[in-house]
């Protein structure tokens, strides 16, 4: 007996058709029964339509395993077999369909003897053409609009699966959407090319760009001028364009600009014009500022010295420092008593002063609005004096001759705080240095002479940055002084004071009666070296010092006479 039954069920209609039947060599209880709802998933669709899973559901009264059978294309062949105690088996993504049709899929399930068969019915759709449509600004164009602004792009497409830009755009695109031009400055074509199962479709669109003239404004310190600065000061200028590719300078500058920027003109000591013209597609435009220079003002100059305006009055030997400022100034000069090109502001010191008069100085500085000029004076005080003498008590005495007391005593104008160094033999070590206001310093009983002999004693004093020395001469003799010789020598500087540099001849002369040859040592400046000897049978000898710098200076002289030794000094002022 066979039965056929229409269903429609959700994957569209099915056709089943219901067979039933006895197994000769299996008795089947009338009773029982089998059944088997079939779909398929997706039942249409477009080639390829790959993938598509095939379900039964089965019913009925017959009990045991359930042998499900699937054909994709009712070509006789089970693509599939499967045992299964479950009442619902689906061949998950079992069959494919390559191109537009037709098909039918059969599926078979037996349980106890019973078999029940079904068919379904898939269609395959053939592709349609797809189409696009592109827009801008909601026009089919073409449209214009301004210079330098954006137009909107937009675009539908149908049976499309993938869309790409080319033209003035480019890249893959949704199959539909919309998206800004960006700003544009020159006319631009847009086209679109979308692509599905049934082929290709392309759309554009031209979106024309108007060319605007260009503007173009400078300023001169924010204003459109003219404008007046101060002498040899600067001015911004700045400037700003619309629809320009390029500017150029012009008039009091020069050269290439950008379409906007803003520099500066330098320091100006002339009025200047300046002009600026940008171009751009649609044409050019020109813009002018004016910079007026007021008159430079007159310099001034300021000289001090040691701080002060006026005259000042100094001592002796010592320096002051002058020091100037000055304004609008390029150049400076001095003159009177320092001369030369001088800095715009500076200082520097007279350096030492040794001609007691009145020093004046003065500074003339130059500029572009004139020149200006001032001066000072400087009083140099009398050089004060500075004397001693030194005395040796006792001054003579038999050898062993100890416990000798040193006595110096300052005289001369010279002020302030005094120093005494004492030598007990003139070896270039002081034995006893004091610094005290007292014009008169004892040693007390500090030297001592051992052997029979000329010995000389020396002193050194400091004061108001004057240096003088002073000597004394001890003689020791035997028990009976008639039978000890005796040498004695006098240093004579001539001259012995003038401006450096200073030659001054120093001559030395032995007396007492000792006899024989004499060994003359000079030291032009008590430093320990003797820059000369001379051996004679004479009882003088002399030698020419050079003296460079201002200071004062003691000269020494040894002498060496049958095995005795006496030295003498001198003193020398230069200024």
């Amino acid at each position: 007996m066979t039965q056929t039954f229409l269903r429609k069920n959700l994957a569209g209609l099915v056709l089943i058709s219901l067979v039933f039947g006895f197994l000769p060599a299996l008795p089947v209880s009338a009773d029982n029964t089998l059944f088997a709802d079939i779909s398929a998933t997706p039942s249409s669709g477009f080639p390829p339509l790959n993938n598509v899973s095939l379900t039964a559901v089965v019913s009925g009264t017959a009990t045991g395993n359930i042998t499900y059978k699937f054909d994709c294309a009712s070509d006789g062949v089970w693509d599939l077999t499967q045992v299964s105690a479950n009442t619902t088996y689906t061949a998950v993504n079992l069959c494919n369909y390559p191109a537009a049709g037709n098909y039918t899929a059969t599926i078979k399930v037996e349980r106890e003897n019973l078999s029940f068969q079904g068919t379904i019915a898939i269609l395959v759709q053939a592709q349609l053409p797809p189409t696009v449509d592109i827009k801008a600004n909601g026009s089919d164009g073409p449209v214009t609009i301004g210079y330098n602004t954006a137009a909107t792009l937009s675009w539908t497409s149908t049976n499309a699966t993938s869309c790409s830009a080319s033209g003035n755009w480019s890249g893959a695109k949704s199959t539909s959407g919309s998206e800004s031009s960006g700003n544009l400055t020159n006319s631009a074509t847009y086209t679109i090319t979308c692509t599905g199962a049934g082929g290709t479709a392309s759309d554009s669109v031209t979106v024309n760009v108007q060319n605007p003239a260009p503007t173009v404004d400078i300023k001169a310190n924010g204003s459109d001028g003219p404008v007046t600065i101060g002498y040899n000061t600067a001015a911004t200028l700045s400037w700003t364009s619309t629809n320009a590719t390029s500017c150029t300078a012009a008039g009091d500058w020069s050269g290439s600009k950008a379409i906007s920027g803003s520099e500066s003109t330098g320091n100006l000591t002339s009025s200047k014009t300046y002009t600026i013209t940008c171009s751009g597609t649609g044409g050019t435009a020109a813009d002018t500022v004016t910079v007026l220079v007021q008159t430079p003002p007159a310099p001034t100059v300021d000289l001090k010295v040691n701080g002060s305006d006026g005259t000042i009055t100094i001592d002796f030997n010592t320096a002051a420092t002058l020091s100037w400022t000055s304004t609008n100034a390029t150049s400076c000069t001095a003159a009177g008593d320092w001369s030369g090109s001088k800095a715009i502001s500076g200082s520097e010191s007279t350096g030492s002063l040794t001609t007691v008069k009145t020093y004046n100085y003065s500074l003339t500085c130059t500029g572009v609005g004139g020149s200006a000029s001032d001066s000072v004076a400087v009083i140099v005080n009398t050089q004060p004096a500075l004397y001693v003498t030194l005395e040796a008590s006792p001054n003579v005495g038999v050898a062993p001759l100890n416990g000798v007391n040193l006595r110096a005593t300052v005289t001369g104008s010279a002020t302030g705080l005094i120093t005494y160094r004492f030598d007990c033999t003139a070896d270039g070590s002081w034995d006893y240095v004091i610094s005290t206001n007292e014009i008169q310093q004892q040693t007390g009983s500090l030297c001592n002479y051992p052997n029979i002999g000329s010995y000389r004693a020396r002193v050194q004093v400091q004061r108001s940055n004057l240096t003088v020395e002073g000597t004394s001469v001890i003689q020791t003799t035997a028990s009976s002084s008639s039978q000890t010789p005796t040498l004695f020598v006098t240093l004579q500087a001539q001259p012995n004071t003038g401006s450096v540099p200073l030659s001054s001849v120093l001559t030395a002369t032995v007396s007492g009666t000792v006899t024989g040859n004499t060994v003359f040592k000079f030291d032009c400046t008590s430093d320990g070296i003797w820059e000369n000897t001379v051996s004679t049978a004479a009882a003088t000898a002399s030698y020419a010092c050079l003296y460079s710098a201002i200071n004062t200076y003691t000269a020494k002289v040894q002498a060496d006479r049958g095995g005795l030794t006496i030295w003498g000094n001198s003193t020398i002022v230069t200024r």
